[in-house]
């Protein structure tokens, strides 16, 4: 996701084109998630700012993460009232498979498409939340409303999900169109497993059970995991800023 703002965020494109037909459930969370890079942007140029300056930055740009968040999480509770199902179901891998987490399994491509960037999405706006949080102590206040370890929490959990679901994605039957969607919610799970001891520990459970076998499947299509041995080499990377998910570039639809 660029951290550069776009005219995709503009209401002329956000609302425009659905003035005559009802957009599509991804179409809709693409929508919340194109107000994401102008945010992204602003927080980006606090480092330069005096401090007083960049405090009372931060504090709006911090007040509209939230209300993203708070978007995000009102798209997932429409969505889930709209199926008729199930939108997503644990699964038991193979036997033969050393398995600490089970793999998650989806109606439709579709549905899988629409989660697991939906659960990008809260990572990357819950990681700068976070970040915020952490540099300016002047924003104490906010706790009350959202606290670092729960966010923390969450993106592990959400991380996780990520992964658990790439089985599904490259499904030999979804041909490329599964694969080519694994890619940004596949590195921003990676990075943000990679900040701390919790996630790492995670994510080499995961390693045994999912992730080596995508690494398989997923390098044919040019999207290649970093391997976990790596992980403290990258949380070097990404401590400073929590995870730096807002570089990735957003895939096309």
């Amino acid at each position: 996701m660029s951290r550069k703002a776009t005219f995709l965020a503009e209401e002329g494109w956000t609302h425009g084109p659905f003035q005559y037909y009802q957009p599509s459930p991804l179409q809709s969370l693409l929508s919340i998630a194109a107000s994401m890079p102008k945010v992204l942007e602003k927080i980006e140029t606090l480092e330069n700012e005096p401090t007083n300056v960049a405090t009372t930055a931060a504090r709006t740009h911090l007040a509209q993460l939230i209300k993203i968040r708070m978007r995000l999480e009102s798209w997932a509770s429409s969505f889930e009232r709209s199926s008729p199902e199930p939108l997503y179901w644990h699964k038991r891998q193979d036997k033969d498979i050393e398995c600490h987490y089970d793999v998650l399994s989806f109606p439709s491509l579709s549905t899988a498409n629409a989660l697991t960037h939906l659960w990008t999405f809260k990572i990357i706006c819950m990681s700068k939340i976070q970040d915020l949080l952490a540099r300016f102590p002047e924003l104490t206040g906010f706790r009350i409303i959202v606290s670092i370890a729960s966010l923390r929490k969450s993106c592990i959990e959400l991380g996780a999900k990520i992964l658990q679901s790439m089985t599904f994605l490259i499904r030999q039957d979804f041909m490329l169109y599964g694969r080519f969607s694994t890619g940004f919610p596949l590195q921003t799970a990676y990075q943000t497993l990679a900040v701390d001891a919790e996630g790492r520990d995670i994510l080499r459970k995961l390693e045994k059970s999912v992730i080596e076998h995508i690494d398989i499947e997923v390098n044919s299509s040019s999207t290649k995991i970093p391997p976990t041995g790596d992980a403290d080499v990258v949380h070097e990377k990404t401590q400073p800023n929590q995870v730096k998910n807002d570089e990735i570039t957003s895939p096309t639809k």
